[in-house]
């Protein structure tokens, strides 16, 4: 009975870690598009901001959780144990970082874009 206990929680850890670790894939699988075709179009025009700003905030306040966490038990475990907390707090600061820096810095003066061609945005993606 013990023994199949303890492989029942060891599965139900794997599954947990492998969702988690689904998350920060898909996370980037949904960030990336988004800076590339930025990148493409040398411009954030029809791109609203906000969302980033407040994603970032997110990212930010899981950063300070897990860095008060690991001070209050002085111990680096909050970081190490939940890979995919860590990993997505951390792809979030990454990409809006791009983000902002592509809406305010790159393309801040490009009101417009050139217009892609429809049949080789649908070719690409």
């Amino acid at each position: 009975d013990r023994f199949f206990g303890f492989f029942f929680v060891l599965a139900l850890r794997f599954l947990i870690s492998f969702l988690g670790i689904g998350k920060v894939t898909c996370s980037f699988v949904k960030y990336l598009p988004q800076i590339v075709l930025n990148f493409r179009r040398k411009s954030t025009f029809g791109w609203s901001i906000s969302f980033v700003l407040l994603d970032l905030v997110g990212g930010i306040f899981s950063i300070i959780q897990q860095t008060l966490r690991s001070i209050q038990i002085s111990s680096i475990k909050p970081f190490t144990a939940n890979v995919a907390k860590t990993g997505l707090a951390v792809e979030t600061l990454v990409f809006d970082t791009i983000f902002i820096v592509q809406h305010c810095i790159l393309y801040r003066n490009s009101d417009e874009f050139d217009s892609l061609d429809q049949d080789d945005e649908q070719r690409e993606w």
